[in-house]
This record gives C-alpha cells, sequence and structure tokens, in this order.
C-alpha cells in the first residue's frame, strides 16, 4: 500500500524530545478567520496536539464568529485583534492600500502588546492570509512558525497583495519553519522559500471527526436528500477554482445514457457571477431536476454518508480535506488530477483519477462506478483503511514533534 508522506517510514524510530523543550511554554496562534473553515480545524487539531503536550496555547482571531464559539467551548484563551488579509480578490485602490496599511499597522502594534502579555515563546501563524504576527514575532525577537494551507491564484483566485514572488519571500524571511499540507504546495513555494525551512506535514482530521459536533443544517438536509438515485457530491465553495462546471457538464452527458443520477453541489456560492453561470448551464441542459444547490453548511459530513460517491473538480487542491473525509466514510472518490488530489486519491485503489477540466473523462469515471458498484465498494473500503491509518492524531503529533525541533536548530533562543 502506498505511503502518503516519507516521513512516514521512520514512524516511530525518531528520539522523542518534544516534551522536553516546549512543555510548560506557551505559543500564540494567529488566524485569518471567524468562520469554521479547513484551516481553523486544523488549527484546532495542532493545539490539541500541543496541549496534549503541556504547551499552552492562545489564539488572536480577526473577529467573533464560529471559530471564536468554538476556541470559547474548548476553554481556549483568545482575543480580537483585526487586520487586513495579505491577499485579495480585486486590484484595491489607492486609497483601498492606504486602508489596509494603516490597520495592518495598528494589527502589529495590538498584537506585539498582546503576545507580550501572554508571554509567548512562538508565534505560529495560520494560512497566507494572515502576516501582522509574523512582524510582531520578529519585533519581539520570537520564532515563528507559519502553516500554509494555500496556492492563492490557483485554488482561490486570489492574488498576493505585494506580489507572489516578494509575499512568498517575506513568508519565508519571517519564519523559522514554514509548514505546507501537501507536497503540491511544497512544490510551489520552493520557488521562493528555501527547502531548508518547508516540511510537509498532512492534517490528522481526529478532531473533526470525533468529536466536533455535527450541525444540524446539516443533518436536516442529508435527510431530506435522501433517495434512490445514484449520488454524487460536490463540496466547496462556488466558484471558478473549484470547476463546478465539469460535474454539470458531465451530468449533460450522463443524461443522455438515461443515468438514473444526481448531482448535489455543497458549498456557499462566493462569486455569484459563476453561480449564476451554473444556473444557465443546468437550465440549457435541462438538469433542473437532478442537481441540487445545498448552500453553505457547517460542515458535510452527513451528506457525504448517503452519497455514492465524492467528486473533486478543483483544478488546483492545496489538500482536500474533504477527500479524505469522503474516504473515511467509506466512499469512493474521483478527483482531477491537479494540486494534491493526486496524492491522495490514487487511481485504482481508493478513488478514480481524471485530467483537470475534461468533463467527458469526468462521466465516463461516473458512469464506470455507477455500472460497477462492486468496484465502487472496494474503493471506498481501501480509502477507509488507507485513510484510517494515516490520518490520526498519533501521525500528526509525531510529524509536529519533529518539525518543531528544528526550530531548535535554527534560532539561537535558549528553549
Amino acid at each position: 500500500m502506498p505511503t502518503l508522506a516519507p516521513s512516514l517510514k521512520a514512524r516511530g524510530t525518531e528520539k522523542n524530545t518534544f516534551a522536553g523543550k516546549w512543555a510548560g511554554r506557551r505559543i500564540c496562534f494567529v488566524s485569518n478567520c471567524p468562520r469554521m473553515g479547513g484551516a481553523e480545524r486544523v488549527l484546532l487539531e495542532t493545539i490539541d496536539v500541543l496541549q496534549g503536550r503541556g504547551i499552552e496555547c492562545n489564539v488572536l482571531i480577526p473577529a467573533e464568529g464560529q471559530f471564536a464559539q468554538e476556541l470559547s467551548r474548548r476553554g481556549i484563551v483568545h482575543k480580537v485583534v483585526r487586520s487586513t488579509s495579505l491577499t485579495m480578490r480585486e486590484k484595491p485602490s489607492l486609497w483601498e492600500r492606504w486602508k489596509a496599511a494603516i490597520r495592518f499597522i495598528l494589527a502589529i502594534i495590538s498584537a506585539t502588546k498582546q503576545i507580550a502579555i501572554w508571554k509567548c515563546d512562538i508565534v505560529f501563524s495560520n494560512t497566507v492570509n494572515v502576516g501582522h504576527g509574523a512582524i510582531a514575532s520578529r519585533i519581539l525577537a520570537k520564532p515563528h512558525v507559519w502553516h500554509l494551507h494555500e496556492f492563492g491564484r490557483e485554488d482561490h483566485d486570489f492574488q498576493f497583495y505585494f506580489g507572489e514572488r516578494l509575499s512568498c519571500k517575506i513568508i519565508g524571511s519571517l519564519s523559522s519553519v514554514c509548514i505546507v499540507v501537501s507536497k503540491a504546495l511544497a512544490v510551489k513555494y520552493a520557488e521562493y522559500i528555501s527547502p531548508t525551512k518547508l516540511a510537509v506535514v498532512y492534517p490528522s482530521m481526529h478532531l473533526e471527526l470525533e468529536h466536533l459536533p455535527m450541525s444540524a443544517d446539516s443533518s436536516k438536509a442529508a435527510t431530506a436528500l435522501r433517495h434512490s438515485a445514484f449520488r454524487c457530491i460536490i463540496v466547496g465553495g462556488v466558484f471558478e477554482g473549484k470547476r463546478q462546471e465539469d460535474a454539470v457538464r458531465a451530468f449533460g452527458l450522463l443524461k443522455k445514457q438515461d443515468v438514473n443520477a444526481e448531482l448535489i453541489i455543497v458549498g456557499g456560492s462566493e462569486n455569484l457571477g459563476y453561480r449564476a453561470k451554473l444556473d444557465r448551464m443546468i437550465c440549457e441542459l435541462g438538469l433542473q431536476g437532478s442537481v441540487t444547490f445545498t448552500g453553505e453548511v457547517r460542515d458535510a459530513r452527513s451528506q457525504i454518508e448517503t452519497s455514492d460517491v465524492l467528486i473533486v473538480c478543483s483544478r488546483s487542491e492545496a489538500f482536500g480535506r474533504v477527500t479524505i473525509e469522503a474516504m473515511l466514510a467509506g466512499k469512493p472518490v474521483i478527483g482531477a488530477s491537479g494540486g494534491a488530489t493526486p496524492e491522495l486519491v490514487q487511481d485504482g485503489f481508493n478513488g478514480l483519477i481524471y485530467e483537470v477540466a475534461n468533463s467527458d473523462a469526468l462521466a465516463d469515471k461516473i458512469f464506470h462506478l455507477y455500472q460497477h458498484p462492486d468496484m465502487a465498494r472496494r474503493l471506498g473500503d481501501n480509502g477507509k483503511r488507507w485513510a484510517s491509518t494515516l490520518f490520526n492524531k498519533r501521525r500528526y503529533s509525531e510529524e509536529l514533534n519533529s518539525t518543531l525541533d528544528r526550530i531548535a536548530e535554527t534560532t539561537n533562543k535558549n528553549l
């Protein structure tokens, strides 16, 4: 069976020095989003692992919201420090740049003050969007870790505020270690950041699947959508990077073959123009009764559990959290060949791979699983065993151990 990352081959052979160096210390995490997105779930997993090692964790958040509520439920100390994103969807005006610069400076001042009050020993920035924590750590001469979850233009259709090259070089220069969530992401950032500073650490998924409560809206939506059709689900924000259009076109082809199938698109409409384009396409292909939009839900586990196959059409996934959720639910995955998806979906073992943007190939893959339910079950069973073995707290804890120990080798701080 293929392994997920090279470090797993040596699992259990490294000397565990993590607790000795960091027990009793305090880490300040800096988050950029008040919602419970994938990056925030990884942050919660990270905090859970570090707390288990005797490390105190505090969090700076941009605003109150679902994430703050979850932190409060877990008894994690947090404080609001408003800032501005280091990325953008559209080119800002000169006045917008000035306002962003002022907000950023004020955020640096507030973060520096709060990190000093908390007496944190290390600062940990979550996602490329947040930068004030990195500057604050430099001012306070603290080690800094940058946890990178996204490509940028390739997966989220955004640009770096100061340009990709300069922004990524700044990220590298301000960090002791940059953690990336896939090998594909490591390749991208290695163009600008020294490979010696990059560490591939896959998320664990352990908190989301074991402890986070399933939201009521997810359960109700899943119950309402159950029926006898072959059900395909695609999960993620509705915008160009996720390429839901490829799934819609594929279903147009399946309709011509009289396949009794339905497509459920789970996720909020982040680009209304793109959503309108999908609606027009659905009408043109006569798919009004075959394609359903659920809108945004807190988590999609119940929808995944009542589906037959998960489709990942994204042109460039940085990781693919929902891909692993589907595997852990025993569902086969049909994934596009871009980004990190081929790292997770091993063609013919736990899913099927098709060329990005090739709707004909996607339709063929769906039709094949529709006709061969035994194969679909086998792929799902393989995926569940594989994902259960690799995506767990123990593996994540050991890899964080190894990664954070590197800070001791690259800083003169007496930890």
